[in-house]
């Protein structure tokens, strides 16, 4: 490969929050991304790709707290260069049953633009294997619906709902079923690109547990169970677990020190091909030290035992290896 990816990705976004209306609180906003490509070459200087895209989009959302409830109302409009305009609703209603316990009903819709990687053909690149972009990649929208109960005890918080996705247009990555070789003839690669799955739902159910055992001490539990639908093929979306199961320990050990550790599992799925890939664990951990008052340092391990697909199906390239970090957080 005699050539380098040069992409860039600005943004702005600006909000301005209205409570003066009584019983009303109101929030306005917009936000501009602009993506640039460009493929240089190196040895000659020379640059042979140089494009962009932009989207901007604008929105309003207004609140209203009557009594017991509160009303949730708000739209957004989305213009994009090269995918048009699309308008998105949502709306939402909480019902208080008392201080301990809230009752939630919502819908909204999406709509979301491929990137550039995605919607060039001229994008091309080493990720999981060699993705290129899609020319004729359509923007994805959907429409959302969502029946929620929480409750907020001392000691307990307890989140569960229902939840349904409609999707036209799911963008998401198929194999072509090709073998390139665009890193040398001894280095073969899976081709995939960007498809669009015409119709798809995305419906499931999940509960959310977090318990104080004292005041250094937390556990959460987190389970969701997913049945996705290729509504023309009847098969199930790829890289999307029918059942995941996530728990976390976060402790605070004294002397500024605290810690997280966590595993996740993520049941049977199918990716690209079509091809069922076994459950599998992993495990994480963390630890923190705040040295002032707004610095914190952190160190960790993600994918401790270092899993991979290639002993149970599945893209080997798919699944992130093990990753050791060090990090420093300034909050100003």
């Amino acid at each position: 490969m005699n050539y380098i990816h040069n992409l860039t990705t600005d943004s702005l976004k600006g909000e301005v929050k209205i409570s003066a209306l009584k019983y009303n609180y109101i929030v306005l906003g917009a936000e501009t991304a602009k993506e640039n490509y460009k493929r240089k070459y190196p040895i000659s200087g020379t640059t042979k790709y140089d494009f962009e895209a932009r989207t901007n989009s604008y929105y309003i959302q207004d609140e209203i707290e009557l009594q017991d409830f509160v009303f949730t109302l708000g739209t957004r409009l989305d213009d994009s260069e090269k995918f048009g305009n699309e308008w998105s609703s949502n709306v939402g209603a909480v019902y208080k049953i008392d201080d301990k316990q809230r009752l939630k009903l919502s819908y909204g819709e999406g709509f979301k633009t491929p990137s550039l990687q995605e919607s060039s053909s001229e994008y091309q690149t080493y990720s999981h294997g060699w993705y290129v972009g899609n020319d004729d990649l359509k923007a994805e929208t959907s429409k959302s619906y969502e029946l929620a109960y929480e409750f907020y005890g001392e000691d307990t918080k307890f989140k569960t709902a229902i939840f349904k996705t409609d999707l036209d247009n799911l963008i998401t990555g198929e194999s072509t079923g090709r073998t390139v070789y665009p890193m040398g003839p001894f280095m073969p690669l899976t081709e995939y690109t960007y498809v669009n799955v015409a119709k798809a739902t995305i419906k499931g159910f999940e509960a959310d547990v977090d318990y104080d055992f004292n005041e250094n001490h937390k556990i959460n539990l987190n389970y969701t169970y997913l049945k996705t639908e290729d509504k023309e093929t009847n098969e199930e979306l790829s890289y999307r677990p029918k059942n995941t199961f996530n728990i976390g320990l976060s402790s605070e050990l004294g002397w500024g020190v605290s810690s997280y550790l966590s595993a996740n599992y993520l049941g049977t799925q199918y990716d690209s091909s079509g091809d069922k890939i076994s459950g599998y664990t992993l495990f994480n951990a963390q630890i923190s030290k705040k040295i002032t008052k707004d610095l914190t340092a952190r160190i960790g391990v993600d994918n401790i035992g270092d899993k991979h697909f290639d002993d149970n199906g599945g893209d080997p390239y798919y699944l992130k290896r093990r990753l050791a970090y060090v990090g420093l957080n300034y909050k100003f």
